[in-house]
């Protein structure tokens, strides 16, 4: 009879194996089950005459209906019969065969044999326990120094910060990076370098009260826990100081005289918001670093505001990111217009932000967090897709009105910004080139006038204009003037807001307006807020402007309805 064997859960030591059918005859018995019952064959006998009473008792009111229902019983203890009628204790595994309902599958150890297995599996889990604990007491000591390493100083941390009888207490976390350990390294070799690095940890952890603790972090760092009290701030400053004093003087190994300097950062704890064992050595790993730019042999404090506002600011970038791909940011354009005639003469569009839980946001709240990032050249070409795409959309309907945009120097100095720019502007090819125009702030021109003007002569070729915004706010010299080439010189609102009551204000404007003319560009003022700025604006010759009392800015969708619903303009 070919029967396939039906894996059980004995596999790890000898098993019997019975195959019955649904009138309890047993149909094959492996040599196992034939040996331990004393059988030479065991086939056509029924399955009861190698049962105990009380197992087929058992089987009755137990097995086969549990058989039934659910086709199988795992673990159980029966009773069976050997040829010589004594008794044989057994744990049994049974399946009735999914593939014929009239054969069921029978597995049995000996029931000591069972006990005897757990035990040693108990014994096996005992060892290997003991031998994880042996090898955790090493995992969590340095080979080199004999210090504690890394995973203890973390593990340290964390006990400390969370038992409520401690958590209030103060200490100091000091990380330590030796100053010139690498060409010790390279001129002496590993061996002497290892000895190097014990002898200086042997040194911190000599000067050290029993309370603190020395652990080597990594190659040449060290941390170091300085338990503190309200009376001890200054002192702990000074031992700090002594310490990194210390490892100054020279070191004596192998007969070589051998000398580093040495880095440290600090930062203290409690803080005022949480914080986690491995954000306190991050902190003081980042305050190490400041010591190392500001010359070595330095030591420096971490500020927990600087790491509030770093976080806020990555919080805020990817909430941008986020709201760029989410439609979030829009634009709203503000008139320009002539003084004199009231003729409107272009837009400038200005970003907003519709935020999901702040509401409409200047670009005030959010641009100044993300100046010289990547995330400002995407909102930046994003403006200017948007612009380009509603300035067509208008060219298109008749209404043929030049749109600016606000660009920053950290944009036109990045090496790509004529390749993106050009790329855009070829998705609007209905929009003539002189209808975008880019507005540029003063104080980014100067700062890298040379480098800036060869990308403004760029766009200007490609047929845009350009403005220098917020003019006088950055000291222009006429030089600076004479290279830059710009369309359009922006007065700035500051001057304007004042204009009426203070001369020197009157000056500045009388000066820009000449620059103007002197270097053939246009002048147009910023943050008109009046009838009477506007009269004594023209009066000085700057024609165009604008300004809450001309208009504020708008969606683009308020634009039509605002131009159709004004006065007739008259003629200059």
């Amino acid at each position: 009879m070919n029967i396939a064997r039906i894996p059980g859960s004995f596999d790890l030591m000898p098993s019997g194996y019975l195959v019955t059918d649904n009138e309890r005859s047993i149909l094959y018995a492996n040599r196992y089950a034939l040996t331990h019952l004393g059988y030479d064959d065991l086939s056509g006998t029924p399955l009861f005459d190698i049962f105990t009473l009380a197992s087929c008792i058992l089987f009755e009111s137990y097995i086969a209906p549990l058989l039934l229902k659910e086709g199988a019983c795992d673990e159980i203890q029966l009773t069976l019969k050997a040829i010589d009628g004594s008794k044989r204790s057994v744990v049994t595994n049974i399946r009735r065969d999914e593939a014929d309902n009239n054969r069921v599958h029978w597995t049995f150890i000996n029931a000591s044999q069972r006990d005897k297995l757990f035990q040693e599996l108990i014994d096996a889990r005992n060892l290997l326990e003991e031998k994880t604990r042996f090898l955790e007491a090493r995992t969590v000591t340095d080979d080199v120094t004999g210090l504690p390493n890394r995973l203890s100083v973390t593990q340290y941390l964390t006990e400390r910060m969370s038992n409520p009888a401690l958590v209030q207490s103060q200490f100091v976390v000091l990380f330590i990076d030796l100053d010139g350990f690498k060409s010790i390294n390279d001129t002496y070799g590993h061996e002497i370098g290892d000895q190097f690095l014990k002898a200086v940890g042997q040194r911190l952890a000599r000067s050290l009260r029993a309370t603190d603790l020395v652990a080597r972090y990594g190659g040449d760092e060290y941390v170091v826990l300085l338990q503190q009290t309200d009376n001890e701030a200054k002192t702990n400053t000074l031992m700090i100081q002594r310490i990194v004093n210390q490892l100054n003087t020279p070191f004596q190994i192998n007969g070589q005289s051998l000398s580093v300097s040495a880095s440290a950062g600090a930062t203290r704890y409690p803080q005022r918001d949480s914080v986690e064992p491995e954000q306190l050595i991050r902190q003081a790993d980042q305050a190490m670093y400041e010591a190392k730019l500001a010359g070595k042999n330095q030591i420096r404090w971490f500020d927990p505001d600087w790491e509030n506002s770093q976080r806020t600011q990555h919080e805020l970038t990817a909430q941008i990111r986020q709201g760029i791909e989410l439609n979030q940011f829009l634009l709203h354009y503000q008139p320009k217009i002539n003084l004199k005639s009231g003729t409107v003469i272009g837009l400038e569009a200005l970003i907003r932000w519709q935020h999901p839980n702040r509401g409409l946001l200047m670009p005030g709240d959010f641009l100044m967090h993300i100046e010289n990032q990547q995330i400002e050249l995407e909102l930046g070409d994003w403006v200017i897709d948007t612009a380009l795409k509603q300035a067509t959309q208008w060219h298109q309907c008749g209404l043929p009105l030049p749109v600016s945009v606000n660009v920053s120097g950290f944009q036109l100095m990045d090496p790509q910004f004529l390749e993106r720019l050009t790329a855009l502007l070829y998705r609007y090819p209905d929009l003539p080139r002189q209808h975008f125009e880019l507005e540029l702030l003063e104080t980014c021109a100067i700062d890298d006038s040379m480098n800036i003007a060869n990308v403004i002569a760029s766009c200007r070729r490609m047929g845009l204009l350009v403005s220098l915004d917020d003019f006088g706010t950055g000291y222009s010299t006429l030089s600076h003037l004479k290279d830059l080439s710009v369309d359009i010189l922006k007065i700035d609102r500051s001057f304007v807001q004042d204009m009426l009551t203070n001369p020197s204000n009157i000056a500045i404007i009388k000066g820009i307006i000449g620059f103007a003319k002197a270097f053939d560009c246009k002048a147009i003022a910023e943050g008109i807020e009046s009838a009477d700025q506007q009269a004594a604006l023209l009066q000085l010759g700057c024609q165009t402007g604008q300004g809450y009392h001309i208009a504020r800015p708008m969606p683009g969708e308020s634009i039509e309805p605002w131009l159709t619903g004004r006065p007739t303009p008259t003629k200059p």
